[in-house]
């Protein structure tokens, strides 16, 4: 009786078992040989052939090649998944799975997800590293409220920062799923009469989404990370103009004594200067 390997624990078992006697995972439930162990173990499968998989510990979906599931499982007992080393379930060769509507696909990440999330090796702390864009729990899209950097979640996660990199602010994350953040994007660069992607315009669509007359989002800070070269040239013209000890904005007026608008702060003592942009005066 030829003997396969179970594609969920390694071990061998008869071609014709309707599930693996080790770990159950079912092997012929597919009459028309289009389960993920019929075409593991199909003779016209190359060594490049590649399988979408989902991880029982970190929840990851990623394509894995057959190559790398024999090697795992020689290794281990069992495929391991690319990124944690956890056990592997196969889902559908990568040309079926490719070939599938979204909505199909959708639908088997949100079953296995919530398999997964339910199952004994699942990991909280491995899927918080390394989840990626087919968990939208994790990824949803982030941004720093003061100059407009992208982040998105899992991103963050995988270089382990909570911080803007530029200006220190929190990021603050929505609720905006990655496929509906590039849609709305897309379109947004339509509507403005196809202008190409650039840094510059996604800083201009996240302040339009997301920070819309927010109070922490400062013009400045996100052309300083934008254009750093324009920014210290014009500080340069400035004669060393300092910057307002409350927010850090160089958006600074010198209260003078004569009539006009700076004239009407020359009644508040002898402060000499005043923020443009947070409103305090020294």
């Amino acid at each position: 009786m030829p003997l396969v390997k179970c594609p969920e624990c390694g071990k061998e078992i008869s071609d014709q078992a309707p599930a693996c006697i080790h770990c159950g995972y079912p092997i012929n439930t597919d009459k028309s040989g289009d389960s993920p162990a019929d075409e593991l173990n199909a003779p016209d499968v190359t060594p490049g052939t590649e399988f979408f998989s989902v991880c029982e510990s970190c929840g990851s979906f990623l394509f894995t090649t057959k190559s790398r599931i024999e090697n795992t499982t020689k290794q281990s007992g069992y495929p391991t998944c690319g990124k944690c080393g956890g056990k592997i379930k196969l889902l559908a060769r990568k040309e079926k799975w490719m070939k599938m509507e979204s909505a199909d696909k959708e639908s088997i990440v949100r079953e296995e997800m919530e398999r997964v999330r339910n199952g004994p090796e699942f990991n909280w702390e491995m899927a918080s590293r390394w989840g990626n864009n087919l968990r939208p729990d994790l990824d949803v899209q982030g941004y720093c409220p003061k100059c407009a950097k992208y982040y998105p979640k899992s991103d963050a996660l995988k270089k382990g920062i909570d911080r803007c990199e530029f200006c220190g602010t929190k990021i603050r994350y929505s609720d905006i799923f990655t496929p509906d953040f590039t849609d709305m994007y897309n379109e947004y660069l339509e509507q403005s009469g196809g202008l190409p992607s650039t840094e510059q315009n996604v800083a201009d669509f996240i302040r339009k989404t997301f920070l819309e007359n927010d109070e922490m989002f400062s013009e400045e800070t996100c052309n300083q990370r934008l254009h750093p070269g324009q920014y210290q040239n014009a500080r340069g013209n400035q004669s060393q103009m300092p910057s307002c000890p409350n927010c850090g904005s160089g958006q600074i007026q010198k209260i003078s004594s004569g009539g006009g608008f700076l004239g009407l702060f020359s009644r508040k003592g002898k402060k000499q200067w005043h923020c443009g942009h947070c409103g305090f005066e020294w």
